[in-house]
């Protein structure tokens, strides 16, 4: 068998940390490490992995983790839901059984034991359910049905998300399980079930190699083919996990002080009780106030009661149009990430981290001109077809309209301060040669 890590997303649901250009599994909140790298971690100890992603999300694996081959990590075509990722992702891969998994749940090393012990039968599609802990309104239900085996049963109905009162009746009457969104089967068994229920995913995938994959509808793995199959299963899982899908499941796990309070980053939480309090980097002071989640970021800062830290995807809908709903401070690319530090009429200044070995494209620009100055590492720029070497404390300015280019040829990340002045300063405003 093989692991394939489900590693897309939005970013709505950790808002204003994770966006839609740096989704939660990035995020280093527990211990420095991110929710990706611990998968990664988790899983290899199972099998040999792989991760399907977004060609937008591709160039973070450089750099945001280890333990991965880069030939293993699947670039989908389009955002198109589960659906559409795991059946492309299936198409690239040989024939065996796939555990299919998200790349943000927390989990201990006792639910590889349990995935050792079960196995998909033939035309059997898998899922794995918790043990309810609580009468939980976050979470999608399965209802337990004919016992197989003493690990696992038939599924019998799903819900989504119920309310209060369903949700005590779940929980009361045992027969339900937490959704923990993880499908094993083999490819072959994925592939019947997609001709059959999903013909269009299956015709554009399988037949037509992707071809026409931007023109899919997005669709779930579970409504699109779980809830209309007719062979289904639940292996039962009572350990550690932990959808870490909202404010609220980092603040559960999270350290906490002698009132109650969980804090990341430079944060002072003074005659409060009962907070989370992250910050990316400014000073953030949480006074008299409690059961708040405060999340302060370079640009964004939101309070918002933690009874109600779910509401994350309505707040990112209502402000449509703000550049601050989708769009990070830091930007990946294929050659490192930029952060913007400062920005005003006429001018923008950025922090570049260049991997070593890696370059910017040959380019230029119309409307701007650019100030480098260095701070750590050595940069080789490349300045009207002439190559000078720029070392630390040094600086080098680009006038408008001429070719350039800048190199790491080092063996340490490259961090440049980049400043921009003139009358157009995005990112559309580069001639690339």
């Amino acid at each position: 068998m093989k692991t394939v890590i489900l590693a897309g997303g939005k970013g709505t649901r950790l808002w204003p940390l994770s966006r839609e250009d740096y989704p939660k599994q990035f995020l280093k909140i527990i211990n420095g490490e991110s929710l990706i790298q611990r998968s990664i971690n988790l899983y290899s100890k199972l099998s040999e992995i792989y991760i399907i992603t977004s060609k937008q999300l591709y160039p973070f694996f450089s750099y945001e983790v280890t333990g991965i081959k880069m030939e293993n990590v699947l670039q989908e075509p389009a955002p198109r839901g589960t659906a559409p990722a795991i059946a492309y992702s299936l198409s690239l891969l040989e024939d065996d059984d796939y555990l299919f998994v998200p790349s943000d749940h927390m989990l201990d090393d006792s639910f590889l034991d349990l995935i050792k012990k079960v196995k998909p039968e033939d035309d059997e599609i898998l899922l794995f359910g918790h043990k309810p802990e609580a009468p939980a309104t976050g979470y999608g239900y399965i209802k337990k049905g004919k016992r197989v085996n003493e690990l696992k049963s038939k599924a019998s109905g799903f819900f989504e998300k119920p309310n209060l009162n369903e949700a005590e009746r779940f929980y009361r009457s045992g027969d339900y399980l937490w959704n923990m969104g993880m499908f094993y089967m083999s490819k072959s068994t994925a592939e019947k079930a997609f001709r059959k229920l999903l013909p269009e995913v299956y015709e554009a995938v399988f037949e037509k190699k992707a071809k026409g994959y931007e023109d899919l509808s997005e669709v779930s793995f579970d409504k699109g083919i779980v809830e209309k199959y007719e062979n289904v299963s639940v292996a039962e899982f009572s350990g550690l996990w932990k959808d870490m899908g909202s404010w609220e499941s980092f603040y559960e796990i999270m350290k906490k002080d002698d009132n109650g309070n969980a804090i990341n980053g430079d944060v002072y939480a003074l005659e409060s009780k009962g907070s989370l309090g992250i910050s990316e980097g400014r000073l953030t002071v949480l006074y008299g106030v409690n059961d708040l989640a405060v999340i302060s970021t370079r640009d964004v800062t939101l309070v918002i009661p933690r009874s109600l830290s779910e509401k994350t995807k309505e707040i990112v809908k209502a402000l449509d149009g703000r550049k601050e709903a989708k769009r990070s401070p830091i930007m990946y690319r294929s050659w490192g990430y930029y952060i913007i530090l400062e920005e005003g009429p006429r001018y923008k200044v950025k922090k570049l981290y260049i991997a070593p070995g890696k370059s910017l494209s040959y380019q230029m620009h119309f409307h701007r001109a650019e100030h480098w100055v260095v701070v750590r590492g050595t940069a080789k720029v490349t300045y009207d077809g002439k190559e000078v070497i720029i070392a630390e404390n040094e600086s080098f300015f680009v006038p408008m309209g001429k070719k350039h280019r800048i190199e790491n040829p080092g063996k340490i990340p490259l961090e440049i301060i980049e400043i921009q002045t003139g009358e157009y300063l995005e990112e559309d405003d580069i001639v690339r040669f």
